[in-house]
């Protein structure tokens, strides 16, 4: 007879000893496995299935910074090639087409009037061909690529001489350009010209630099112009006379100006002379000459100074 009691609900059920599957016949019972959506999937399908629900990551890569010899060794590439393709020009073309690559002109830039190369000569204009230079060539250099030259080989020449004057002494009827480009060619004499361009290489520097004092010739020339337009004017020899005279004040006196070593130096050295006939005192006028630093600011200070004196002589009467 079992007198064995079965556990209540509410009884606790203790274990006497642990439970040993070595005390039973049989091996231990297995789990069942559960059944999954990803038993028939391959590995990589479920890697992909993770992987498509989840945002991209961004992966950042840092790029080898290129050194310079590379870049520059390209660049000699690229030019190299160029060259190969646009063949060999000359010094002069180059500067041909330099002038034709220009969005604006000036009037104080050169231009090229010709070139032979047969008889070794080219000739460059300024200021609406009344001055040139005469470039004579020498011997034919080796060919060369520069990034100035557009990829291109160009051909340079030695230098013999260089010559910077007037177009020709039958254009000179006006005395107000002779004295202005004589300030152009005071400032390059021929012989340290060609110290500053014993080849073709610095051609082009020279033309620019000339190109600059240009500009204060241009100035020079309407100054003078307009001085001739407006005063009573002598010029001779690249001195400028200007004369002034009231008959009220019984004045008259000229101012002499000095072109011959340059713009500054002349108006630093300005000379008032009375006439014969002068008998007013002019320090009035001498006094108004310093700090003055052209040409027409003299002429316009001294006549207004001349009106303001006649004015008050007239008040006195």
């Amino acid at each position: 007879e079992n007198n064995s009691k079965s556990p209540n609900e509410n009884d606790e059920f203790v274990l006497k000893r642990p439970c040993q599957f070595s005390e039973f016949d049989k091996s231990p019972p297995k789990i069942p496995k559960l059944a999954s959506p990803y038993d028939n999937m391959k590995d990589d399908e479920i890697e992909d299935r993770f992987t498509d629900d989840k945002p991209p990551v961004k992966q950042t890569v840092e790029k080898p910074r290129k050194s310079r010899k590379s870049s520059v060794n390209k660049v000699r590439k690229s030019e190299m090639r160029k060259s190969v393709v646009l063949g060999q020009i000359n010094v002069f073309e180059e500067l041909q087409q330099l002038i034709e690559m220009k969005d604006k002109t000036i009037e104080s830039d050169w231009e090229m009037y010709s070139y032979d190369l047969d008889n070794k000569y080219a000739i460059f204009t300024w200021f609406e061909r009344t001055v040139r230079v005469i470039v004579k060539l020498g011997e034919k250099l080796q060919p060369t690529r520069s990034r100035k030259s557009i990829g291109m080989c160009v051909t340079h020449y030695t230098i013999e001489s260089i010559n910077l004057g007037p177009t020709g002494p039958e254009i000179m009827q006006d005395a107000a350009l002779d004295t202005a480009i004589h300030l152009l060619t005071a400032r390059f004499p021929n012989q340290s010209i060609i110290s500053k361009c014993p080849n073709t290489h610095s051609l082009r520097s020279l033309l620019n630099e000339i190109s600059g004092m240009v500009v204060e010739t241009l100035e020079l020339y309407r100054t003078l112009k307009y001085i001739e337009d407006n005063w009573v004017t002598t010029i001779q020899n690249n001195i400028v006379s200007v004369d002034f005279a009231s008959p009220v004040l019984q004045s008259s006196f000229s101012i002499q100006v000095d072109y011959t070593h340059g713009i500054n130096t002349a108006i630093s050295n300005i000379q008032l002379k009375p006439k014969p006939w002068n008998s007013y005192d002019l320090s009035s006028f001498k006094k108004q000459l310093p700090g003055l630093k052209d040409l027409t600011s003299v002429c316009s200070v001294l006549w207004k100074t001349m009106q303001q004196a006649e004015a008050d002589c007239a008040r006195l009467k």
